[in-house]
């Protein structure tokens, strides 16, 4: 023990001598720590970290959504599951306090609280006995929402809330921590209750169903279960689910499932980056350990074993491991509130990320690794060659001018390879998000403010109520000062939700019940395709003619007229929604161009507009103000549309107001979020990469001034010594392109699925990167040669 204690001492005095290159290896070290530890702490909390509920590996769920009626009667038929419910994000309207709120919150249906078995803090949950049409109206609230609008009181249980216009009795308070599996739901209800049009409806697939297996029970029996039970659904209801197939999933798989690649790949990435700097703080220490082979050789003829210098030179090693380490937790602490920031969308769990002891534990793993990889080499390297020959001077490049030299080679062409590896994933990842961003949505985002709405039942169950509102809205709209067009649309393109139905064309060939072909739908006030900037190629547009007494008409898209009229002139067609009981059918009177609705990456296919004065179903509560300013001054308007919604109804709660740009800028968050991350990492591995090359050919230069002094004296031309330098550096460089071209080749397939247009072998992605590595090279190269062509032949003479 007090040989480790005086290894340790002398570690450090020996460290605190350079002060200068131990901050620069601590730098280095923290840089490529803290990046390990903020993503490793992305990673825990959303790979991980096991769910917030009881037991979560026994939780399971269906892909896609369901009815309440289809999870009913799973629920009651299935063996295999002990219990089953569902859930469905939705929104409330808090009100009594202040301003009205639009609360996120959730349906749930059937037994989900206790499927999932988290125990209140407060009071009980829901159960399947609240979860009738009818049936009393209770609310379950979260930690969050109870501390800042009930100011964490105790007896607000049994209270009243005002929710949607009707009194809820508050019954329950959750724990801290605890959410759905998606959503960022503060408020539950009974679904029966909170939207009772749906708990009918055996196609109102807008549940995310959650059951759990019985002990013993593995999922693909749950899946064998699912299979029989599933064909008997759709045999007994063909309107809604004839050839419909479910399938089973592990809870935890259906959450991260998408996002386990992209964090995988970061994760790579920054081990990769560690990596560089490791074999980069090697280097380093091999070049600096090398003037100390007079030491090492006199400890070694005054007795120290081979074991005993590696294990001082690994002290060291692990002293700046360790110190690293430190300014690595700083450095990710900063950096993961930074990564936060960025709001990346999509990307489940962020609430549970934080720098806990498991990231503390990582850091030190890495940290006590990254010293042992960076250590070893030396330490191996130097404990070898120590002998009594080192004590002899007179000669200083033919005993250690070369010694060293091919491993820091060997370590700067690793480096250089791996940096190219970065590189060009951050590179296809750029030019991915260049082609999506060029994608045209099919409308013009340009000085387009939008506002979300959802009218409260107790005030807008009928048709008529709302048909109302939305109509005198649309026209109060156009009396703002600096509005250029305003209008209403129920669901706006990328803005998260979508509308399908089966649609039957009357011209068209006779179809099965249940195999209609479902269709996009929107409703729209007149001026819609005008502040949108979404072009009419044929026919008229909806206008205020177009009212409930009137014909009721439809626009569709282009691409509904190429798949279900086949070439026929689409004006004057007429279709009709399949499950509508009225039967009414809608006249087509023009046809519009293609928008996106659910990513600038996906193709949503044909599409149907009818009117808001038209509406025939009091389910659709919703809508989005769309107002195209006549300035770029979009955001000096928002206070007005409030104003006038409030004007028409003073107890509907806003939600925050968007810009269309905002709204597009979201819809493509993963995305940037995973190119900002990997551009920067693969910055700081050619960062790294360079400094490399920089301390390799800098390290050669000092240990052979004597040499090229002696060439100089004797004729040697400065040109030809930068040549000779350059040259070494342009082997290194070239060789380790050549390497990381192949490794790019190998490993870009990862990639694939997080490309758009863009194929990973990219040639043109491979020549830009590899030529921006060769021309940021050539700097690192040309100043420590230009130095060496600089010696004066008596100095360096003197020198020797």
């Amino acid at each position: 023990m007090l040989s480790w204690l005086q290894d340790l001492r002398f570690g450090y005095r020996v460290l605190r001598k350079s002060a200068g290159s131990t901050t620069l290896a601590l730098l280095t070290l923290g840089l490529g720590i803290g990046a390990n530890t903020a993503i490793f702490s992305v990673v825990y909390a959303v790979l991980l970290q096991p769910l917030p509920f009881a037991q979560p590996s026994r939780l399971v769920t269906f892909r896609g959504g369901d009815s309440a009626l289809n999870i009913r009667d799973f629920d009651k038929w299935s063996q295999t599951l002990s219990g089953l419910g569902g859930f469905a994000e939705w929104a409330l309207e808090y009100t009594g306090r202040g301003e009205p709120r639009s609360i996120p919150s959730a349906l749930t249906t059937g037994a989900l609280f206790e499927t999932l078995g988290t125990k209140p803090l407060l009071g009980r949950t829901l159960t399947a006995n609240d979860d009738q049409v009818g049936g009393a109206r209770v609310v379950v609230a979260s930690d969050g929402f109870w501390k800042s609008m009930l100011n964490g009181e105790e007896r607000a249980i049994g209270g009243k809330l005002m929710l949607s216009g009707e009194p809820y009795t508050l019954v329950g308070v959750m724990p801290a921590g605890f959410a759905m599996p998606r959503g960022t739901g503060q408020l539950w209800v009974p679904g029966a209750v909170g939207y009772a049009e749906a708990a009918p409806a055996r196609g109102a697939h807008i549940f995310y169903a959650i059951g759990r297996m019985r002990d013993g029970v593995t999922l693909q029996q749950v899946q064998a279960e699912i299979d029989t039970l599933g064909k008997r659904i759709s045999e007994s209801y063909p309107d809604e689910e004839r050839d419909r197939k479910w399938t089973a999933m592990s809870l935890h798989e259906r959450v991260v499932g998408r996002i386990r690649k992209p964090l995988l790949v970061l994760l790579a990435a920054v081990g990769a980056v560690l990596l560089i700097a490791c074999l980069n703080l090697a280097g380093l220490v091999l070049a600096k350990a090398l003037s100390r082979g007079q030491e090492i050789a006199i400890r070694s003829a005054l007795g120290a074993t081979r074991l005993r210098l590696m294990r001082q030179l690994l002290c060291e090693s692990l002293l700046l491991a360790v110190a690293g380490g430190a300014a690595g937790v700083v450095i990710a602490y900063f950096g993961l509130n930074l990564l936060l920031g960025l709001k990346p969308e999509g990307v489940p769990r962020l609430e549970y990320v934080r720098v806990n002891w498991m990231a503390l534990a990582f850091t030190l793993g890495i940290s006590l690794l990254a010293g042992v990889l960076f250590g070893l080499v030396p330490a191996f390297q130097l404990s070898r060659s120590g002998s009594a020959g080192e004590l002899h001077t007179t000669c200083r490049v033919a005993s250690r001018g070369f010694r060293g030299y091919p491993m820091r080679r060997l370590l700067v062409v690793a480096e250089i390879a791996m940096a190219l590896v970065l590189v060009t994933g951050a590179g296809l990842l750029i030019r991915s998000f260049a082609k999506l961003r060029s994608v045209d949505p099919g409308f013009k985002p340009n000085r387009v403010v939008t506002l979300n709405l959802q009218l409260p039942v107790t005030r807008y169950q009928e048709i008529k109520k709302q048909e109302e509102f939305w109509t005198e809205l649309e026209r109060r709209l156009k009396t703002i000062p600096g509005v250029e067009s305003g209008a209403i649309v129920s669901e706006l393109p990328l803005g998260g939700s979508t509308i399908y139905h089966n649609t039957v064309v009357e011209s068209g060939p006779p179809v099965a019940v249940g195999k209609e072909p479902e269709i996009l739908t929107h409703e729209v006030s007149p001026r819609y395709f005008a502040t949108m900037g979404i072009p009419l190629v044929q026919g008229r547009d909806i206008s205020e003619r177009d009212n409930a007494s009137s014909e009721h008409v439809a626009i569709v898209s282009e691409s509904f007229v190429r798949e279900h009229l086949r070439g026929r002139n689409p004006i004057g067609e007429r279709v009709r929604f399949a499950r509508d009981e009225s039967k009414t059918w809608f006249t087509i009177v023009g046809v519009a161009g293609e928008t996106k609705h659910t990513g600038l990456d996906l193709d949503n296919g044909p599409a149907i507009y009818t009117p808001v004065a038209q509406k025939g179903e009091p389910w659709r509560r919703w809508g989005v103000v769309v107002v195209k300013s006549k300035s770029a001054d979009v955001d000096g308007l928002v206070p007005a549309i409030k104003q006038q919604v409030w004007s028409i109804d003073p107890q509907l709660p806003l939600a925050e107001a968007l810009t269309m740009d905002e709204v597009m800028a979201a819809s493509v968050a993963r995305q940037r979020f995973s190119m900002t991350l990997l551009g920067l990492f693969a910055g700081c591995a050619l960062l790294l990469a360079m400094v490399g090359v920089y301390g390799v050919l800098s390290s050669l230069v000092s240990q052979r001034t004597g040499e090229i002094g002696i060439r100089m004296a004797l004729g040697a031309q400065p040109a030809d010594v930068l040549k000779q330098f350059a040259g070494e550096g342009g082997r290194l460089v070239a060789l380790g392109i050549v390497i990381g071209f192949v490794a790019s080749m190998m490993s870009m397939r990862v990639l694939s699925t997080l490309l758009f247009e863009v194929k990973p072998g990219d040639p043109a992605t491979l020549g830009v990167t590899a030529a921006m590595l060769a021309a940021t090279a050539t700097l690192a190269i040309y100043l420590p040669a230009r130095r060496a062509s600089r010696i004066e032949p008596m100095s360096a003479l003197r020198r020797e």
